[in-house]
């Protein structure tokens, strides 16, 4: 529990802006039967080149067609990785989204947007998949607060409890990166300008 709360407090402060429009992507890290995230983190396109959607088991509401009708409009930056009848699970979404970054290296910004409690997760799983990929960008992570639920309900939640679990047992396998990883890879990015 003690490590899972220090990345939360090393991870959610981060404040980091996107560069460039051109240079910068929304990934929208959704959750199965959580449209809230998806419709939440659109708000966010605006602010970057592509809108980056990865997919969820079983769930066919974060198909692109789909996001076209929540947003109203089509887009060639829209991209969705759809979803699957097998067990795709937060490093499956990290390897997508890094397969799309590395074949996108005009992208140095990452928006990096869903539910407040899973954020720490996210991101450190993402930064896991730059490692293996050696491939980095400046993450810019926005949090996404549930309208059903206070701050205080967040953080002692069953939802958290289990990102808990899940954080160490990812970290065992080597999916989540370690604090010592995120460390360093906050003064790697310190190279990259901010607006």
């Amino acid at each position: 529990m003690e490590n899972f709360l220090d990345d939360i407090l090393n991870v959610l402060p981060v404040t980091w802006l996107p560069g460039p429009k051109e240079e910068t992507a929304i990934a929208i890290i959704p959750g199965q039967n959580e449209p809230g995230r998806v419709i939440q983190g659109l708000e966010f396109w605006p602010e970057g080149k592509y809108c980056l959607v990865p997919g969820t088991r079983d769930d066919p509401l974060y198909l692109k067609e789909t996001i076209i009708s929540f947003t109203g409009r089509e887009s060639s930056n829209l991209f969705c990785q759809g979803f699957s009848v097998a067990n795709l699970n937060t490093f499956d979404q990290m390897e997508w989204l890094i397969g799309f970054l590395i074949n996108h290296p005009e992208i140095k910004y990452l928006i990096f947007t869903t539910a407040v409690y899973h954020l720490p997760r996210a991101v450190l799983t993402f930064l896991a998949s730059m490692e293996k990929a050696g491939h980095f960008v400046k993450i810019c992570p926005r949090p996404i607060w549930s309208p059903f639920c206070s701050f205080f309900e967040v953080f002692n939640s069953k939802r958290l409890e289990d990102e808990i679990k899940r954080i160490e047992v990812y970290r065992g396998k080597g999916h989540v990166a370690s604090l010592a990883m995120w460390e360093n890879y906050k003064k790697l990015v310190q190279n990259i300008k901010e607006k």
